[in-house]
């Protein structure tokens, strides 16, 4: 007579086929639910790129808006050892401290006037330098632009902070082998803004005979 084999699982072999099953349906839901969510996730991501992008503009543009626009309108001199500058700011963000330094290219004169706050409704600011100084030029307020042409060279500073507390410089570069006109003839350079997080800040940033500081 044949024998028949009956073959029993033990109780912890089937609790390991319930726990491997469990396991990959779960497996197959997560995978359906993630694949369905795919959706959500892309545009939760565009909304936060767009949020980003927003904050960013936001920024940028109250940056702009705020930002003073410092320019030239009149450049004559040396006459008795004074020169007569006239500026304006030509937008509507206030200069705020205003400071204007001059420097004869051909000796070693120099000198600098404070102008104070700067508004549009100013107009053209028309001041002369009220003293000079010969020798130990303030270099640094001077130098460094980039966008400065290799005919020309900076003889006229501007530099004020904004209502952000920010500092920043324009410069005014003429020819190198001309002379200064009432009818300005030269190259407006800027603004320089101070740089918001930086390891080096620019040496004009931090002149305390220039800023108080």
């Amino acid at each position: 007579m044949n024998s028949i084999k009956v073959f029993v699982n033990s109780p912890s072999d089937i609790a390991g086929y319930l726990v491997a099953g469990a396991t990959f349906v779960l497996a197959v839901v997560t995978a359906i639910v993630m694949w369905q969510n795919r959706g959500i996730v892309r545009s939760a991501n565009r909304e936060a790129k767009a949020a980003e992008d927003l904050a960013i503009e936001t920024r940028n543009d109250r940056d702009y808006r705020w930002r003073p626009q410092l320019e030239v309108m009149r450049y004559d001199g040396p006459l008795e050892n004074r020169w007569t500058i006239g500026i304006r700011n030509t937008v509507d963000a206030v200069a705020i401290r205003t400071v204007v330094l001059v420097r004869d290219q051909s000796s070693s004169a120099w000198g600098f006037f404070v102008v104070g706050n700067v508004t549009q409704a100013d107009g053209v600011r028309t001041s002369q330098v009220g003293f000079w100084e010969f020798g130990g030029t303030i270099a640094a307020m001077f130098d460094g632009f980039a966008n400065c042409p290799q005919s020309h060279v900076v003889e006229v500073v501007m530099v004020c902070s904004d209502v952000l507390g920010r500092r920043m410089r324009f410069g005014y570069a003429v020819p190198k082998t001309s002379l200064p006109t009432t009818t300005p003839t030269g190259v407006l350079l800027g603004p320089e803004i101070e740089p918001r997080k930086a390891t080096v800040r620019p040496p004009w940033v931090d002149q305390p005979r220039i800023w108080g500081i």
